[in-house]
């Protein structure tokens, strides 16, 4: 019977040289990233709409400025 067991130290499965783990790591922070990203878009046009166009209707230095406070501890 042949011995299938890796020696110790040798790496499994892998992708360009990274653990396998790494591809779905990378494939949430990736979605994270453009969730996150596109919701502060969202934000802004709801700030900088007026009323009748369904936002806020504030000036668009104000709106951008509660944009990137919001958006500045988090890059």
């Amino acid at each position: 019977m042949t011995d299938t067991a890796r020696p110790a130290g040798t790496p499994g499965r892998t992708v360009l040289g990274h653990p396998i783990g790494l591809t779905n790591l990378f494939g949430v922070e990736l979605w994270e990233r453009f969730s996150f990203y596109g919701m502060l878009l969202i934000l802004g046009y709801y700030l900088y709409y007026s009323l009748d166009q369904g936002g806020i209707g504030l000036p668009q230095a104000t709106a951008t400025g509660i944009v990137g406070a919001t958006a500045a501890p988090c890059t």
